[in-house]
């Protein structure tokens, strides 16, 4: 029985696996797919079911229903950045908030009576019958803010199991395809 070579710079004493994987590691392989729609159904990688929907990477992709990515037991979306409020703004809100305290501090100090917040002034603005007063600026036209960044895919994060079996999968073929090239050489 004949062995095999080792690649280089694996097996005992370099801290690499024997098995090599293709380049196929734990350090590349990042549990981070975009969501494609293809002009083919193909079925899901799950049910079997025909979809146009595919998780997607560079390593890896795969048919998967809709339904299944709602599943957070089966991928999580990832949220784009910015979704949220940004830094300036919490800071600005902040402020705000800590000015607004100061000034009912010092009005109370002072023996004056309470500022009002602006919910406040927001109710006074309505006059007895429950109408509001017209506000000096007119109503104008919403204004077209033009899209600058282009239209990205969904991220989405598979469940570590989940994750588990594409990596095996997807290590498996690196191995078919790295026997199939030993097997030419020969």
């Amino acid at each position: 029985m004949a062995t095999l070579p080792m690649p280089v710079g694996t097996g005992p004493g370099t801290g690499q696996p024997a098995s090599g994987g293709g380049g196929v590691g734990p350090s590349t392989f990042q549990n981070i797919y975009y969501q494609r729609a293809t002009a083919t159904d193909r079925p899901c990688y799950v049910c079997l079911r025909p979809t146009a929907v595919v998780l997607w990477r560079a390593e890896d992709f795969f048919y998967v229903c809709e339904r299944h990515l709602s599943d957070p037991s089966f991928a999580t979306l990832i949220p784009p950045p910015g979704s949220g409020p940004s830094d300036e703004d919490i800071k600005k809100v902040i402020a705000d908030h800590h000015a607004r305290e100061e000034r009912k501090k010092l009005a109370q100090k002072d023996g004056q009576p309470k500022v009002k917040d602006e919910k406040e002034k927001g109710k006074e603005g309505k006059d007895s019958k429950g109408e509001e007063k017209k506000s000096s600026r007119q109503s104008s036209p919403p204004l077209s803010i033009p899209n600058s960044n282009p239209p990205t895919h969904k991220k989405y994060t598979l469940h570590r199991h989940i994750f588990d079996m594409r990596r095996a999968e997807v290590k498996k073929r690196a191995l078919g395809q790295q026997a199939k090239e030993m097997t030419k050489g020969e």
